[in-house]
């Protein structure tokens, strides 16, 4: 007669434990299985016969269990009937909650017991340098910021003194038009003359710094422009 292979569920089921403990079982090999083709897959198949030694001593569960066969308060608690598949659920959640709690407990077990003891000075180290640099960043900011509106006063400035000075331009130029000859302005009363008739030696002085500050205004303003 054929070996009977059962499932990992299966044998789960038969010998009341949960697929996670056979498969821990298998790994640790405290319980032999075969691997077969499965639908997904190698899968584990465990014989029948195997299964003996995890069954030796422990009740068979019902497919049932009525609140009134347990003892205590529990019994009391339950007024109907609990579903085995409810009560296996249960079962593997526990182990594998168990089996999270003992990786948890590995996983702290390989950290070192003690904070090195340089380690604050380092991290308060570090948080003074962020701190110093990030003090230092604003400063800059705050100095580029003023040295930004300064900037721009200057630049306001500059501009309303060329307002100013082509205002001035224009002027003078309109007054040349006007008045090209001295002696004609001066018969209009605004250039005094000599004796001779010819402008005054303070008119020409006159006639001459305007000249060069209208030059200098032509050429500030094709600067500017």
């Amino acid at each position: 007669m054929a070996d009977q292979f059962l499932t990992l569920r299966e044998a789960a089921g038969r010998a009341g434990r949960s697929a996670g403990t056979l498969r821990r079982y298998i790994k640790a090999g405290r319980l032999p299985a075969e691997k077969h083709p499965g639908k997904f897959g190698v899968e584990y198949r465990l014989r029948a016969e195997d299964l003996e030694p995890l069954t030796v001593g422990r009740t068979a569960l019902p497919d049932r269990v009525e609140a009134g066969s347990l003892p205590g308060a529990l019994a009391d608690l339950l007024d109907r009937f609990v579903p085995l598949s409810l009560y296996t659920a249960l079962v593997e959640r526990h182990e594998d909650l168990l089996v999270e709690l003992g990786m948890l407990r590995a996983g702290r077990a390989r950290l070192p017991g003690e904070v090195p003891a340089e380690l604050p000075a380092v991290v308060e180290r570090k948080d003074r340098e962020i701190r110093e640099l990030r003090e230092r960043a604003e400063d800059d900011l705050d100095q580029m910021r003023r040295h930004l509106r300064s900037t721009e006063r200057e630049v306001e400035e500059k501009e309303a003194e060329i307002v100013l000075l082509r205002d001035r331009l224009n002027r003078l130029e309109q007054s040349l038009l006007e008045d090209p000859d001295p002696a004609l302005a001066a018969s209009r009363g605004r250039v005094p003359l000599a004796g001779n008739g010819a402008p005054s030696d303070r008119v020409r002085r006159t006639l001459h710094r305007l000249q060069q500050f209208l030059e200098v205004c032509r050429r500030e303003a094709v600067r500017e422009a």
